[in-house]
């Protein structure tokens, strides 16, 4: 009876825990286990750039077949055309710009920084990564859509600002997607200031997480 009701008591203090405790106990996990928190830090930074990643997969495999860019007939790959896929990449691309850029920056950025305080011990190679990653995150989200398409550039595709003329790509009409990623670049004025808040707030949890283990470690000396 005693065992059970020590129990409960256990359980109501964890649940009684404010917020921010558990969310800075997050933050200042000890890197044990590394290499897993490496991958898991290579999947959430990779995972929301596979649309560019899939472009110039595709982009890739259509050259290889033969087929240029600047081609007036479809290139096939399988049952669909190079240029379609390329097209709903590029769109869905310009969607995670958008909604990175209200919001979707901090919460994906902030995975990213939990799971970097598992893989580094330190406050200074945890705030360096924290910066570098925070300086990445501010813009390749709202870039990399029109970097995918850097090398696709011709003289029937030339996406601009205006949304002038049709883009062709490998014999297919990529629609407005390609205007579109050229004007995902100014979501850059949203997200940075977003992506520095993150930072701040981290860097601000990471100095207090490693005063605080320094009074800890430095009280039974006292004594």
């Amino acid at each position: 009876m005693s065992d059970s009701k020590s129990d409960r008591e256990i359980n109501q203090r964890r649940r009684g825990r404010p917020f921010f405790q558990r969310l800075v106990s997050r933050v200042s996990g000890d890197p044990a286990n590394p290499r897993r928190w490496w991958l898991w830090f290579i999947v959430l930074f990779v995972a929301p750039f596979i649309p560019e990643l899939l472009i110039r997969l595709i982009a890739a495999l259509a050259q290889a077949k033969g087929c240029s860019a600047a081609d007036t007939s479809p290139c096939a790959l399988g049952p669909l055309d190079a240029g379609f896929l390329i097209a709903v990449m590029l769109t869905l691309g310009v969607w995670r710009a958008l909604g990175f850029a209200f919001g979707g920056v901090l919460v994906w950025l902030f995975a990213c920084l939990v799971a970097m305080s598992h893989m580094w011990r330190g406050l200074f190679l945890r705030l360096f990564g924290a910066f570098i990653l925070t300086s990445v995150a501010s813009l390749l989200p709202y870039l990399a859509p029109m970097m995918a398409m850097d090398d696709l550039r011709h003289a029937g595709c030339q996406p601009n600002e205006g949304g002038v003329g049709i883009c062709m790509l490998f014999g297919t009409s990529l629609g407005d997607a390609p205007h579109l990623a050229v004007t995902a670049g100014w979501l850059v004025l949203i997200g940075l200031p977003a992506a520095g808040l993150a930072f701040l707030v981290y860097a601000v949890i990471a100095i207090v997480l490693a005063i605080r283990a320094r009074r800890s470690r430095n009280a039974p000396a006292a004594h």
